[in-house]
């Protein structure tokens, strides 16, 4: 009777031990992940390219993360435009997106919140997940602590005027596009045959090309015959 008492107060200790150890085990995965801050990084233009390159992101990240005095994990997307309406679209922040909802981004990073998305629909996506599964966002003009209303509604207004400024630079560039080609501009791309591009008064126009243009009017000759 005494062994086998002895045994099973062995077993529970043994047990004891194998709960201790997987709580510490957890214990440290929850450690790491408050630890961890996730730079997430994204062009979606050469004009930007210039201005929001993808190192300089990077950069700004890690200067940042050593200010918290974390670890950083690195999600670059490359080019890829913020405006579009699907989530699915950008296959890094999807990621990113399918890890907030299993805990396991706590501290999220972008140089400012137009890296996130310019699309009202996926930034307000972005934000209920955030809120829900209690993850804060940084940027390089202010810290977004989802538990704060007055931090929600800075982010909702951001994001509105990231989407407005899309829409506004969209009139603006097609205006200029239907200008341009208005007094036979060109944007570039393979010439239709007879023609080529040159340049009049600071502006790239479709012009004859004589070597071309008689060819043209032979095929138009042969098709009458």
């Amino acid at each position: 009777y005494g062994a086998s008492l002895f045994k099973g107060k062995n077993d529970k200790i043994n047990a004891d031990r194998e709960a201790v150890d997987e709580m510490r085990k957890q214990l440290n995965c929850i450690d790491m992940k408050k630890d961890m801050l996730h730079i997430y990084r994204r062009v979606s233009t050469q004009q930007q390219e210039k201005k929001y390159s993808l190192d300089n992101q990077l950069q700004e990240g890690i200067k940042f993360s050593k200010n918290l005095g974390m670890k950083y994990r690195d999600w670059s997307e490359g080019g890829v435009s913020g405006s579009g309406e699907s989530l699915e679209e950008r296959v890094v922040l999807t990621e990113l997106y399918s890890l907030m909802e299993l805990g396991e981004v706590k501290h999220l990073f972008c140089l400012d919140l137009s890296r996130l998305s310019r699309n009202p629909q996926v930034s307000h996506l972005l934000r209920m997940k955030m809120e829900e599964y209690g993850v804060k966002l940084y940027t390089t003009e202010s810290n977004i602590d989802f538990k704060s209303d007055e931090n929600v509604l800075m982010y909702d207004f951001f994001s509105s005027i990231n989407n407005f400024f899309v829409k506004v630079n969209r009139k603006k560039s097609m205006k200029g596009k239907v200008s341009h080609f208005k007094y036979g501009g060109w944007r570039g791309g393979s010439f239709p045959m007879g023609f080529k591009s040159q340049e009049i008064d600071g502006r790239k126009i479709l012009v004859v090309n004589k070597d071309e243009s008689k060819w043209v009017r032979k095929i138009y000759e042969w098709y009458d015959k």
